[in-house]
């Protein structure tokens, strides 16, 4: 792909997309024609063209696949990273079409690599993930709710509810497992993230889809990535206590259970925590320290898993 000769800066909302580059300003619906239409606009230029968003959920994802697809270069870029560059230029009010040029005056300042393509099937693995979490949670709530409930028919209209959303959890799972042996190489991580003791089919499946960046990266960024990185605090005098934050809830979220479960069954980890309950560490720093070493032992597990080479096909 050719070296960018134009940034252009994308607001992404669920129903427009506004942009600013090339000295101009368009807007367009954030549809399957619209994107047609931004596309070819884009080729109109006179220059490569380098698109670049913010992450936003899931508006920006059919956005950037079209763009794609297309052959064109995009960055999704941290919306953080974005406010604070915005913040230090002095820019304060907010609309799209000023945060569409903030994005692209963002990129030009910047210059961000393009984003490695994203996966159709890591997506609908992520997605099909959360929707799993969802009807857990819709689970629990209905059987909370039972619990509180004093009319008989009531009950029993929960009961059937919750019947219906546990035979669709079963389904799911089925679906899922499914999904995972027809990838070769998404086979072999779960296989070999399952055998580390706390680590069960259902965290090792959150680990795949909310980070498929695992067994890519280094210490500092899977801890950081995983929002478990402890950050500085310190001041001249002042020495703050280091504290996490940042990164993906989900992996959080995911490790939270397996760590509590390490701490007490796998030998490695339960010696660690213990070492530094001794040291009067917290239980919830000890915890987090866990969920740390546990998630770059799972990192480094990976990077010795060799993705299958594609059969070439007769030609």
């Amino acid at each position: 792909m050719p070296s960018p000769s134009c940034y252009l800066g994308v607001d992404v909302s669920a129903d427009t997309l506004v942009v600013a580059g090339a000295g101009r300003r368009w807007q367009f619906a954030n549809t399957k024609d619209g994107h047609r239409k931004f596309i070819t606009q884009i080729k109109k230029l006179p220059g490569a063209g380098h698109v670049v968003c913010e992450s936003t959920g899931s508006y920006h994802l059919r956005l950037c696949l079209a763009l794609q697809e297309a052959g064109l270069a995009v960055t999704i870029a941290n919306a953080a990273r974005i406010h604070y560059f915005g913040l230090s230029e002095g820019v304060i009010a907010k609309n799209d079409p000023i945060d569409a040029e903030l994005i692209e005056r963002f990129a030009n300042a910047k210059r961000p690599p393009v984003d490695p393509p994203l996966c159709r099937a890591q997506l609908a693995l992520s997605e099909s993930v959360t929707h799993r979490q969802q009807l857990v949670e819709m689970i629990k709530v209905l059987r909370t709710y039972r619990q509180q409930v004093l009319q008989a028919a009531l009950v029993t209209e929960i009961d059937r509810s919750i019947a219906v959303l546990e035979k669709r959890l079963e389904a799911l799972d089925r679906q899922l497992r499914a999904q995972i042996d027809a990838h070769p190489l998404w086979k072999a991580k779960l296989a070999l993230l399952t055998t580390t003791k706390g680590i069960g089919f259902i965290t090792a499946l959150r680990l795949l889809a909310k980070m498929p960046e695992l067994g890519t990266l280094n210490r500092g960024q899977c801890a950081a990535l995983g929002g478990l990185a402890p950050y500085d605090d310190d001041s001249g005098k002042h020495q703050g206590k280091r504290a996490i934050r940042g990164g993906r809830q989900e992996v959080r979220t995911a490790l939270y259970m397996a760590a509590l479960s390490a701490a007490h069954f796998n030998p490695i980890l339960k010696t660690f925590y213990q070492r530094l309950l001794a040291q009067k560490k917290p239980a919830k720093v000890a915890l987090t320290a866990v969920m740390r070493k546990l998630l770059i032992h799972l990192n480094t597990l990976l990077k010795t898993i060799t993705p299958p080479t594609p059969t070439p096909t007769a030609s």
